[in-house]
C-alpha cells in the first residue's frame, strides 16, 4: 500500500457492509452506469473527514471485483473474514484521475465542475459549484453563497454553455 495525493483522486464509490464470512464487503458504486467501478484500477481507500480535502488514501493493490445479484461486491487488500471487511466498512473507494477514460468533446465529469464559476445570461455570477448531485430527477449544481446556497438544475434547458474549470453559462434568475 502506499499513500496517494489527494487532488488527484476521484470519488468513485464507498464501501458497504460486510458481505459473507470470506472477506467481501458491498460497494455502493457513484459511476455511471454504475458496473464502471469494476472496471476502474487502482482502488485506493480514503477516511473521510471533516473538511473533505482532509481524506488519506491508500492505494489498494490486491482488489476483486464482482457483480452478483444486482450487486457490487470487492475483496479489498488483506481482508479475509467478515470481522476484517467490517473495518473498512464506509470508506471511499476512489481512482486516479489518469485512470478515467476521456470524456467525448460535449460530456465532462461532474468533479471537473466544482470549482467553476457559474454565471447567467445577464452576467449575473452566482458564485463558484461546490457540489454536483442527482436529485433523482435531475442532477443539480450547488452554489454556496454567503446568503444561502443557490440549487441550479444540470439541464439542457438551463445550462447553455460548460468550460470545465472556467465557466458555466446557465439560463437562470438569481431570485428563482
Amino acid at each position: 500500500m502506499s499513500h496517494l495525493v489527494p487532488e488527484d483522486i476521484v470519488v468513485v464509490g464507498r464501501v458497504s457492509r460486510p458481505f459473507g464470512l470470506k472477506g467481501w464487503s458491498r460497494v455502493t458504486s457513484y459511476t455511471v452506469p454504475p458496473e464502471n467501478i469494476l472496471s476502474y484500477r487502482p482502488w485506493a481507500l480514503g477516511r473521510e473527514s471533516k473538511p473533505e480535502s482532509a481524506v488519506e488514501w491508500t492505494e489498494e493493490v490486491d482488489v476483486q471485483t464482482k457483480s452478483q445479484s444486482g450487486g457490487f461486491f470487492a475483496r479489498i487488500g488483506a481482508c479475509k473474514s467478515r470481522t476484517e471487511a467490517g473495518g473498512i466498512t464506509g470508506r471511499l473507494i476512489g481512482v486516479p484521475k489518469s485512470s478515467l477514460p476521456n470524456p467525448e468533446d460535449d460530456e465532462f465529469y461532474w468533479f471537473e465542475l466544482v470549482g467553476t464559476k457559474v454565471v447567467n445570461l445577464g452576467g449575473h455570477v452566482f458564485g463558484c459549484v461546490d457540489e454536483v448531485f442527482d436529485s433523482g430527477a435531475h442532477s443539480v449544481l450547488k452554489i454556496e453563497t454567503n446568503e444561502s446556497d443557490v440549487m441550479i438544475p444540470l439541464v439542457a434547458a438551463v445550462v447553455r454553455e460548460v468550460r470545465p474549470g472556467e465557466q458555466v453559462l446557465v439560463d437562470w434568475e438569481p431570485d428563482w
